[in-house]
């Protein structure tokens, strides 16, 4: 099993309510079904397409609650035969116990934050009740875009291409 789940697939937190999870499926499917981009060439369409599975696939278990139910189990089993397998990660000093905080990781789980300060593991931003809302809206579209481009460059630098054509 890779780090994908269903849940990094549609974009939304495990916590995520059954209407998040349909948006986000609604928003995905939207930009990748094979009807909406027929006029890309055939290698684009194709990982569109392997795209638009992955993304039916995990609206279909996580929309139905007995099986996201039965899902959310094996992740956590899958969690815990990992977590007992794997090294304990490095200590990182704590706020408190230099008495300043360098901003370099997470306060709540010590994760190392991205440049723009989002905690890939709490899955928000560090500090993100000081900043306005608008910023922490886009601060975390622009976490989501980055991973998005990360795991489909293809199709990351074709829209990219369009919207510079437009």
């Amino acid at each position: 099993m890779s780090d994908d789940t269903y849940y990094t697939i549609l974009n939304v937190r495990e916590t995520a309510s059954s209407a998040e999870i349909k948006t986000a499926y609604r928003d995905l499917i939207r930009q990748v079904h094979p009807d909406t981009i027929a006029n890309l060439g055939p290698y684009l369409r194709k990982i569109a397409g392997e795209k638009a599975k992955e993304i039916n696939e995990a609206y279909s278990i996580l929309s139905d609650s007995s099986q996201r139910r039965d899902y959310d189990r094996q992740l956590a089993e899958y969690r815990r035969q990992n977590a007992s397998q794997a090294p304990p990660p490095p200590q990182q000093p704590s706020s408190q116990a230099t008495g300043t905080s360098s901003g370099l990781y997470c306060n709540r789980c010590g994760t190392a934050l991205q440049p723009s300060g989002f905690c890939p593991k709490c899955n928000s931003f560090a500090g993100a009740g000081k900043w306005p809302r608008a910023a922490r809206w886009i601060g975390y579209g622009v976490a989501l875009l980055v991973r998005w481009s990360r795991t489909h460059p293809l199709l990351f630098s074709f829209a990219l291409g369009a919207v510079f054509l437009f």
